[in-house]
């Protein structure tokens, strides 16, 4: 599913100063050349999945999951990143996405510990990352080698794709420890260029970031210097 071999880019799901979880978000993360567009999923008082980030309000307009699948369906390289906001819809979703053919372009993210243990059952056959993050994670480890692979130990048997985790928590060990589990490491969200270039030189699997154009860019320099 993700290329292993390469930095993807992930569109924000207000990327390139577009409305959030919008249509245009969508398709502007796709013109920019994103790798993964990243929506946020929400579901409504009538039980429809909708792309909102906070609790839907019942007389506000969202943008349905299904308008954004068509645009992704017609998008045969690009990978879509939804980011789980009440796992209430996990089983609706599921049978979304198989509806439109997607279940191999499709992965979860927003899914905390306890919440993948409460929703196993459900989520078999399907492609998570786990959000590591407070309570779970202890920040003042990060850097410590033994007690991250414990953590993988634990993690390992969630199955999941790999960890989702703000740049700010980020360290070296943490990285270098995902490598060599071979598990993917998949960071957010990065807007600045000091710290793009910091996440490209760790070599992390994903960035989420609202500035796609420069990301690319910043991407492909480092490359091209590097030979």
């Amino acid at each position: 599913m993700i290329n292993e071999n390469k930095i993807n880019i992930t569109a924000h799901a207000g990327c390139m100063g577009t409305k959030m979880d919008s249509i245009e978000a969508v398709v502007e993360g796709i013109k920019y050349g994103a790798d993964i567009i990243e929506i946020d999923l929400n579901i409504d008082s009538n039980g429809n999945l909708v792309l909102c980030h906070d609790k839907p309000k019942t007389f506000e307009k969202y943008l349905r999951l299904e308008e954004a699948l068509e645009i992704i369906k017609r998008e045969e390289t690009v990978l879509l990143n939804v980011d789980i906001k009440d796992t209430k819809l996990l089983a609706k979703l599921n049978n979304t996405i198989l509806g439109f053919g997607l279940k191999d372009r499709v992965f979860f993210t927003g899914l905390d510990y306890q919440s993948l243990i409460d929703s196993m059952e459900i989520l078999k056959g399907t492609n998570y990352f786990i959000n590591l993050g407070i309570p779970k994670l202890n920040v003042t480890e990060l850097s410590n080698k033994d007690y991250l692979n414990r953590l993988i130990d634990e993690l390992e048997s969630l199955n999941i794709l790999g960890v989702n985790i703000n740049y700010r928590l980020v360290t070296p060990e943490l990285i270098n420890v995902c490598k060599e589990r071979k598990m993917m490491s998949s960071v957010w969200t990065v807007d600045d260029n000091e710290n793009m270039k910091r996440m490209i030189d760790l070599e992390v699997n994903s960035i989420t970031t609202r500035r796609v154009d420069v990301l690319k860019n910043l991407i492909s320099e480092i490359k091209d210097d590097r030979g």
